[in-house]
């Protein structure tokens, strides 16, 4: 049984002796796609011992009358796949892990052999594996979400969408309580340079698809980080109108909205939205870590004590539940192990985090309550 890593990069040498010193003595392979490093990236993979292989990826978009180009994700990932099983070579009993250079793999109780030992274990069913993710702030491992990282090889694996793209597999997931560390996200001035290289993308996927509620969802968070509030708020709407799952509690992470929108009216100052967006979304998700701790915020900025008092105990609870399911491990061990349709992630929970629970208890403090 051999574990064969797959990536794609382009400027990473800040990032991949992280990843890299993580998954060295964990995976078999490391094959990298390099999709125009002007770097040391090249040179740092190689040191590894990494495949590298160079590719050009890119497609050209028109943007306000002009003509740039973007990465097609979907297309250096699918690359990357083709260039695991040309590696693998005869070899067909292997399992790919997908993994990106602003990660890192978290330590594991189980040693490579053991961890090996268990993938020749799980149900032939099950293709796929789903890892918890951890968005890293300040060196605290905050905003938990889950992310299909492990594929048996030989089921079809190829990834759709060329920007947001999601791994497609025939067979089925099953859960794992494998922890990755994600650093790409908390420096806000990453974040609006990721927003900007992907909004064209997304605005290319509606324009061949102006019911891609996908893109809808991405691109409502993307203007909302990029202060097009009410645009974005618009985009979420209509991406909840056309989700063709009505039931709440099976939205996954698109139940996420409830929050987000809610959290995009409190910025343009519209409370009364702002409340019965939260409050619908606490219909359907009364522990929802994020709506309680929303609703306690709002009670505090309109001087509604027993509101705040009332929504910073629920908040709270739901903390502690929060912390009790889904705490990192840092086993390897497949524990609930549960088949299961290949999932969408979990929707992400932000305000999990010891300043957010700092600020409830200051608002809590201030009121006297």
């Amino acid at each position: 049984m051999r574990i064969i890593a797959i990536m794609i990069i382009k400027n990473e040498e800040a990032n991949l002796p992280r990843c890299l010193n993580s998954i060295k003595n964990f995976v078999d392979e490391i094959v990298i796609v390099d999709t125009g490093s002007t770097d040391r990236s090249i040179e740092i993979a190689k040191s590894y011992g990494a495949h590298v292989y160079e590719k050009n990826c890119d497609i050209t978009l028109q943007q306000n009358g002009e003509t740039i180009t973007r990465l097609n994700f979907s297309m250096a990932r699918n690359e990357s796949v083709k260039r695991g099983i040309e590696v693998a070579g005869e070899d067909k009993d292997f399992w790919f892990y997908q993994i990106d250079a602003d990660e890192e793999l978290a330590p594991m109780d189980a040693s490579p052999e053991e961890f090996k030992r268990r993938l020749t274990m799980i149900h032939p069913e099950v293709s796929a594996l789903v890892t918890q993710f951890y968005e890293m702030k300040d060196g605290e491992p905050v905003l938990p979400f889950t992310c299909t990282r492990f594929f048996r090889a030989g089921r079809n694996l190829h990834y759709v969408y060329i920007a947001h793209n999601r791994p497609i597999i025939d067979g089925l997931a099953g859960a794992t309580d494998i922890v990755v560390y994600h650093y790409g996200y908390s420096n806000p001035e990453t974040m609006n340079k990721k927003w900007l290289r992907t909004l064209p993308l997304l605005d290319k996927r509606l324009e061949d698809d102006s019911d891609d509620y996908n893109a809808l969802f991405y691109r409502c968070i993307t203007k909302i980080g990029l202060n097009d509030v009410q645009e974005g708020i618009d985009d979420g709407i209509r991406c909840m109108e056309l989700m063709p799952e009505k039931n709440p509690e099976k939205l996954g992470f698109y139940g996420k909205l409830y929050y987000v929108i809610g959290w995009a009216y409190l910025r343009i100052n519209d409370g009364d939205h702002a409340y019965n967006w939260f409050k619908k979304g606490l219909s359907f998700f009364p522990d929802d870590v994020d709506l309680n701790f929303s609703m306690a915020q709002l009670g505090y900025i309109c001087k509604e004590n027993d509101m705040l008092k009332e929504y910073a105990e629920k908040y709270f609870k739901a903390i502690e539940k929060y912390e009790s399911q889904i705490k990192p491990k840092f086993k390897g061990f497949f524990t609930g192990m549960k088949r299961e349709d290949m999932p969408m992630p979990v929707r992400h929970i932000h305000n999990a985090t010891k300043s957010s629970m700092e600020s409830v208890r200051k608002w809590l403090e201030v009121e006297g309550l």
